[in-house]
């Protein structure tokens, strides 16, 4: 599983953390002093290795993306394809657990 951070809806990091115990989201945002209503927490069904390239749609889905090299009029050119996306699953949004 991945679960992924944004404040003020911009990705800040991934967090290793167990879902099990949420406890440690409050914290969290207790001590970066972000404001509870700016911070989105999503849980995604991907289990990361770390090697891998990721973003983010416009909508807050986790895309595990490739860079390839396409020939393009004879030249070759860097084109960013994406393999897989993942829905989020919302787990604290607005200032609450979902």
């Amino acid at each position: 599983m991945t679960v992924a951070v944004f404040n003020k809806g911009k990705f800040v990091d991934f967090w290793l953390n167990d879902l099990d115990d949420k406890s440690w989201i409050e914290r969290t945002i207790a001590a970066k002093a972000w404001l509870r209503q700016d911070v989105e927490v999503f849980w995604y069904e991907y289990p990361r290795n770390g090697s891998e390239i990721l973003s983010f749609d416009a909508e807050k889905n986790l895309q595990k993306i490739r860079i390839e090299e396409v020939q393009i009029e004879e030249q070759m050119v860097k084109t960013v394809v994406v393999e897989q996306t993942f829905n989020k699953i919302p787990v604290y949004l607005n200032g609450a657990m979902v």
